[in-house]
Formats: C-alpha cells, sequence, structure tokens
C-alpha cells in the first residue's frame, strides 16, 4: 500500500441525520443538521419518513452524487410517504438543499440508509469484516446493483472477524465516473481500504 490508501467503515443507518423528527409547515428548504455522512466521497441514499400521508407532496435534493463529475449538481425529486420512508435513488456523498414541495402531514425525518454504500472510482486493497451467527456476503459492483460483480465475500456463520487481501481490485472501469456498490448481508460492520 502507499500513502494514498484511506480506510472507510461504513456508519449504521440513520433516518434522523439531516433533519431530526419534526413539522414542515409549507413549500421550502428545510434546515439541514449535516450535510456530508462521511468522507472520502463515499456516497448513501437519503431516505424521507413522513408519520402521516404525505403523499401528495414531494421532496427535491440537491446536492453531488457519487457517479457524477466532480462539482457537478445532481437534483432528484423524491415523493413524500404515508407512515412510510422513500428513497433516493442516486449516492449523495454531498447534499447542498432538500426542499419540500409543500406542507407535509404529521413530523418528518431526513436521514440516510447504509444498507449499500457507493465509493467513487478508487482501488479496493482489502477488506475487514464482522460475521454474524448466520452465514452472509459482501457484494461489490460496479456502478449499479446488478453491474459488473468486482468481488464477492461469502462470510461463514460463525460470529467473529476476517479479513481478505484484494490485492488492487479496480472500481473504475472506462470512464472517471465509474462507482462501486457496497452491499453486506448479514455482516455487523465492515472496514474497506481503498486508495
Amino acid at each position: 500500500m502507499d500513502t494514498n490508501t484511506w480506510a472507510i467503515t461504513p456508519p449504521a443507518t440513520d433516518d434522523d441525520y439531516y433533519f431530526a423528527a419534526g413539522a414542515v409547515g409549507g413549500a421550502g428548504a428545510i434546515t439541514l443538521l449535516k450535510t456530508k455522512v462521511g468522507t472520502y466521497g463515499a456516497g448513501y441514499k437519503v431516505t424521507f419518513f413522513s408519520t402521516g400521508d404525505s403523499t401528495t407532496r414531494t421532496w427535491t435534493i440537491v446536492g453531488h452524487a457519487v457517479g457524477t463529475a466532480p462539482g457537478a449538481v445532481t437534483t432528484e425529486v423524491v415523493a413524500a410517504g404515508n407512515n412510510a420512508t422513500t428513497t433516493s435513488t442516486n449516492y449523495f456523498d454531498t447534499l447542498t438543499s432538500i426542499t419540500a414541495s409543500g406542507a407535509m402531514t404529521g413530523n418528518q425525518k431526513v436521514g440516510f440508509s447504509a444498507a449499500t454504500v457507493a465509493l467513487p472510482a478508487t482501488y479496493i486493497h482489502s477488506v475487514y469484516w464482522i460475521s454474524e451467527s448466520s452465514a452472509g456476503s459482501i457484494i461489490i459492483n460496479r456502478n449499479s446493483a446488478t453491474g459488473t460483480e468486482l468481488l464477492k465475500i461469502d462470510t461463514p456463520g460463525a460470529v467473529g472477524a476476517d479479513s481478505i487481501d484484494c490485492g488492487r481490485i479496480r472500481v473504475m472501469g472506462s470512464a472517471a465516473t465509474d462507482f462501486a456498490l457496497i452491499t453486506p448481508t448479514t455482516v455487523t460492520k465492515y472496514t474497506l481500504i481503498c486508495g
């Protein structure tokens, strides 16, 4: 490894990371508690939870999505839910704003899902994980959950820690905007060494 390597341990999903439970009384931007989840350009889907029926309303996210050029701005509209969570399609590494189309019913929360993490163009050198009592996996795909499978690690059905040296798995393909999606199943925690 070299001095440009870095580690990322994705945090747990947090449903009120950007906006804690509160009322949204009309159209306009909400005040964000934070604008980034992590470092090194990792991206996460944005989640919206409405305690009431807000299905006639939408949320507009403006920010930088993993898989777009540096400095590019992505705008995505997400429907509000009815006592349910709705989720963005894009994996955002930075948020500029989130705007409600109108008054929402009941309290609202805005957070992120760490079920799948998006990494920008990089190399993955190694993966460390803690497995659970049931067998699981860590799957790394390029550009989408159904994209080229770069690596699949089958984790054993026993509680414990393990690791694998990947050499240098190249996340980027022919485009600088290629990215990797990391999807763990039945894994308590994992760390990627990248660079």
